[in-house]
Order: C-alpha cells, then sequence, then structure tokens
C-alpha cells in the first residue's frame, strides 16, 4: 500500500508541476520498469473493473459451457485416436527422466508442465506419428525438450523453430533456428511456410491486447495457415471457464478461440481436447488406464492443451470463389 501512494503522490504532483496528462505520466512509468526491470509486473490503468464478479462463468461448481461442450464432444473419437499413441511410444514416454539430469533433455518432474503429463506426451506422440517437416513454437521451453526428444527417438528431420523473446530455459542448442523477439514482430512469411503436416504450438502470454502475441496468433497467423496444419494451444479450459486459481492473472486466450468455435465450427476441428478428455469420464478412465499401462502411473497424467486443425480461408481464396 506504501509504495501504491508513494506512486500517486509522485503521478500528481508530476502532473501538477508539469501540466503532463496522467495517462501520459502512467505510461512513461510503465516504459522505464519494462525498460530497466524487463521481468518487472505493469500496471493497467482500467476505466471500469475486469468484471462485477471475477469468477468462473462456467464449470468450476457451475454448469459447462451449453454450446461448446458437445461441440467438443462430437469430436471424442479423435481424441481417443490421440490417445491410441500413447502405447505406441509407451516404452521410449516411460524411458524419459523423472528429474532433471541434462540441460537439454525433458523430464516429467519440471516445474511449469510437471502437473501437465498429457501434454508433454501429447506433443512428443503427435511428434512421432505425423513426422512434420517442421515444428514451429511460439514460446518455448520445457515444450522444446520433448519435441526435440521426440526428434531425435524418432529419427526425424524435424525442424523445430523457436520464436520466443525469453525462453525460460535454454534450448537454442536444440533449436534448428531461433527467432529471440515478440510474435507481433516476426515475419508472417514464418508461418505461410507451414505445410499440411507441420505443427504449431503456441504458449504465451495468454492474454489478449492490442498488437501483442495472442492477437496476433487468432487474427494474423491462424488465417494464414494452409488445410493440413496441426495447431496447439495452451492453458485452453474449454468448455470451462478459467479457474479460480487464475483470477488475478486475468487470462483471455480461450475466449478468442472459443469464439472461434462458436461461429464457424466447421472451420476448427478439434484433434485433441485434453482438458475436456479429463472432464469426460470413459476418456479420463481410458487415459488413466493407458497413463498407468506404460508406467507412467506416478506422473499426473492431466493435460489443458487444445489441438486442432484451422480450415480457415484467405481473402484471395474467398474472391476467387465469389467471382468477386
Amino acid at each position: 500500500m506504501g509504495r501504491s501512494l508513494d506512486r500517486e503522490r509522485l503521478i500528481n504532483a508530476a502532473r501538477r508541476a508539469r501540466g503532463v496528462p496522467r495517462h501520459a505520466l502512467i505510461a512513461a512509468l510503465i516504459g522505464r520498469r519494462r525498460a530497466d526491470f524487463p521481468n518487472a509486473s505493469f500496471y493497467l490503468p482500467l476505466d471500469y473493473p475486469t468484471s462485477s464478479c471475477n469468477s468462473p462463468r462456467w464449470g468450476h461448481g457451475r454448469p459447462n459451457h451449453p454450446f461448446i461442450e458437445p461441440l467438443l464432444a462430437t469430436h471424442a473419437d479423435s481424441y481417443r485416436d490421440v490417445l491410441a499413441l500413447l502405447p505406441q511410444y509407451g516404452e521410449e514416454l516411460a524411458a524419459i527422466d523423472r528429474a532433471p539430469r541434462l540441460d537439454s533433455e525433458p523430464y516429467w518432474d519440471n516445474g511449469f508442465w510437471a502437473t501437465s503429463g498429457l501434454d508433454a506426451a501429447a506433443i512428443y506422440c503427435l511428434l512421432r506419428s505425423r513426422q512434420p517437416r517442421r515444428y514451429l513454437e511460439l514460446g518455448s521451453g520445457q515444450s522444446t525438450k520433448f519435441a526435440a526428444r521426440a526428434k531425435r527417438d524418432g529419427g526425424l528431420d524435424t525442424k523445430i523453430i523457436s520464436i520466443d523473446p525469453a525462453p525460460r530455459e535454454d534450448i537454442d542448442a536444440i533449436c534448428d533456428l531461433t527467432l529471440r523477439r515478440p510474435v507481433e514482430s516476426a515475419p508472417l512469411s514464418y508461418f505461410e511456410q507451414l505445410e499440411p503436416g507441420d505443427v504449431l504450438f503456441l504458449d504465451g502470454s495468454h492474454r489478449l491486447f492490442m498488437n501483442n502475441d495472442v492477437s496476433t496468433f487468432y487474427l494474423d497467423v491462424l488465417p494464414r495457415l494452409v488445410p493440413g496444419v496441426l495447431v496447439g494451444v495452451h492453458d485452453i479450459y474449454l468448455p470451462e471457464d478459467y479457474g479460480p486459481n487464475s483470477v488475478n492473472q486475468y487470462y483471455t486466450e480461450a475466449y478468442m478461440l472459443a469464439a472461434m468455435l462458436l461461429a464457424g465450427p466447421d472451420r476448427i476441428r478439434p484433434i485433441l481436447a485434453s482438458h475436456w478428455v479429463c472432464l469426460c469420464p470413459d476418456l479420463s478412465k481410458l487415459l488413466d488406464e493407458t497413463w498407468a499401462s506404460i508406467g507412467l502411473g506416478e506422473i499426473s497424467a492431466y493435460g489443458s492443451a487444445f489441438w486442432f486443425e484451422p480450415h480457415l480461408q484467405s481473402p484471395e481464396t474467398t474472391l476467387g470463389q465469389t467471382g468477386a
């Protein structure tokens, strides 16, 4: 509280002395913090509270979203197909270390993904089975290590590309190409070169703002992908809302994906809705049984990545079809 009061006094005093608008001073202070402390928290002045009741709207003791849940349920066979890959590569998955051993190697008890065993295994299995020419990550770290392990174990000719201004792990040595800059400043040609069978995975800020990674991904990247590119997005809890433990993180990314599903369900084909799998009794039972059978029973089998294939059309394609 003391720091907040001091900050307000500083802003008001500077405003009176210089006649500078308050919002301009706040922007200047935020910019100073960004320059001097790249890992610091930032302050966003808002005209209104984010919600009259900052709590989940769907799920977590309330009904799941009534339209998204049945939509996800129609693709249950696809989820079963992905789960069937687990025993196919079970021996290799079980051979991955539980605790850290080498910096470049993946391990299950890994901090950020320690409770996301299914997500790590899905990256491994999907790369092994699809053998993509390119695996492009937006946000890198532990996921990159599982991708690199899949590439090595399968003898794949996959090019691992990392776009991330500051990865939480030292993964440059296991990547074929790195771009250490934000997604919003990355050339769109990186995404236009993706081909059917390639894999794109996003694990970024999870927050939708003007010209940031999430808005760039959904509005500039997805429409440029050709059919057949597999897309994964981490921390998606549909058909539930973000959970009670996330209310102060103010994540908003899932609402973009939910709107796209509801507006054009024929244009996004879910491949694996990990959180819904863990909610569905039949699929959750299948996951637990499979997970134990491959020797990973002590590892959390939970997942929150949402995998799908987009079927969006470019403006040029749409114009050609309408004769314009």
